[in-house]
């Protein structure tokens, strides 16, 4: 699907008399995979095999208004869609909104919006019930049981210990974040805590079905839509 915009894009962008290149596509990742940290706090020491890394940091060129109108359209004009916790807002014109409706339908866009963000309240509605969750809390009690034997006792959860870290400071020259890779280790808690969040997010599902089906049919619908663009170009 990614691809298939970004060339839907590219070919709008050409037509209004702009170059567009976009993000490279990543064909093994989700389209909708997330770019922020981990649920449960770091999961890994290793360094990201990304451009953050010295001297292969990418430089954007500076664009005129007219290449950010022609991309995202009249600032003015604008889908939104909200949950009780957020509210969410998306070009309606430009080149970028005329990709999505390509793919997605004419009323697409906003329904994958709204959808979006009810799906998004029912992960927070989950998030919320593991934090009462009897098997997710005697997972949390063996990690922190785990950590206080590597001498860090006032370690509560691998969420509060990842936001104490020092941001300037590498994972690996931090003691603490070497005992929190370690003991989740030890103690399988990934593994346990992924496992009850996906049962609460199963359950959630199960009690709100409409928003699950609508996605899986407006996914279908934007995969069939991104064969054929790749098929005619």
């Amino acid at each position: 699907m990614d691809e298939a915009r970004q060339r839907l894009i590219t070919r709008c962008m050409a037509e209004r008399g702009f170059r567009y290149e976009g993000p490279p596509v990543d064909a093994t990742a989700s389209a909708d995979a997330g770019s922020g940290p981990a649920q449960f706090g770091i999961e890994t020491l290793n360094l990201p095999d990304t451009a953050d890394r010295p001297g292969t940091q990418r430089t954007e060129r500076p664009r005129g208004k007219a290449f950010g109108r022609a991309l995202y359209g009249d600032p003015q004009r604008k889908i939104s869609a909200r949950n009780s916790e957020i509210r969410v807002s998306r070009p309606a014109t430009g080149c970028v909104a005329d990709a999505a409706r390509r793919l997605l339908g004419a009323g697409g866009p906003q329904r994958d919006l709204t959808l979006r963000l009810r799906l998004d309240q029912g992960e927070r509605d989950a998030l919320r019930t593991l934090g009462k969750d009897s098997a997710f809390l005697e997972a949390t009690a063996r990690w922190r049981s785990c950590m206080r034997q590597a001498g860090f006792t006032t370690a509560k959860d691998p969420q509060r210990l990842a936001a104490a870290l020092r941001p300037d400071t590498l994972l690996l020259e931090q003691r603490a974040a070497r005992a929190d890779v370690t003991c989740k280790h030890t103690t399988d808690y990934l593994k346990r805590a992924y496992a009850r969040l996906a049962v609460l997010q199963q359950r959630w599902l199960d009690a709100n079905p409409q928003p699950g089906a609508e996605w899986r049919s407006l996914r279908q619908r934007e995969s069939k839509a991104a064969t054929k663009v790749l098929k005619d170009e």
